[in-house]
């Protein structure tokens, strides 16, 4: 391909710098709509935040559970199972159609995730180490023939 055809086919920096700066406007007015307007049930902001707090909450009921390794398979088919209330789902698509724009800027521009998004990164993190850790355990116990389970997944320790 020759110079142009690729500039004509492939985005180009200032394309990209175009994208962010709408960007930016697009989640500080939202921000400054969110902030300005009363309370609403089906404003953006109100209907990410519920959704948000809905599964949060389940995910922390069953993080406090002990389960057990064999019982993997059958909290997956529960989270699987879980379902947003119809109204809550009705709201969220709805914003998923009309504010198409604004997908994806959440971070920005609504003020509950602007505040827990830091706090649940930095679980996550933990959560990743923790495994590795968990994982780097096991693996250094396991028989010298090189398998190991870890629930209901089976490693192999050797290269090939």
């Amino acid at each position: 391909m020759t110079a142009d055809e690729r500039a004509q086919t492939h985005w180009q920096l200032p394309d990209y710098e175009y994208f962010r700066g709408t960007a930016r406007i697009i989640a500080s007015e939202v921000l400054k709509l969110s902030v300005t307007s009363p309370p609403n049930a089906h404003s953006y902001d109100t209907v990410l935040t519920k959704a948000h707090q809905l599964c949060s909450y389940h995910s922390a009921q069953v993080d406090q559970q002990l389960i057990s390794v064999n019982d993997i398979k059958q909290e997956m088919q529960a989270l699987q199972d879980i379902c947003l209330p119809p109204n809550l789902f009705a709201a969220l698509t709805h914003w998923a159609r009309a504010g198409h724009s604004r997908r994806g800027l959440e971070k920005f521009c609504v003020p509950h995730h602007m505040q827990t998004r830091p706090l649940e990164r930095q679980a996550v993190v933990q959560a990743v180490l923790i495994a590795q850790y968990l994982l780097r355990e096991t693996r250094r116990k396991a028989p010298k023939d090189g398998k190991f389970r870890v629930g209901i997944l089976e490693f192999s320790l050797s290269a090939g």
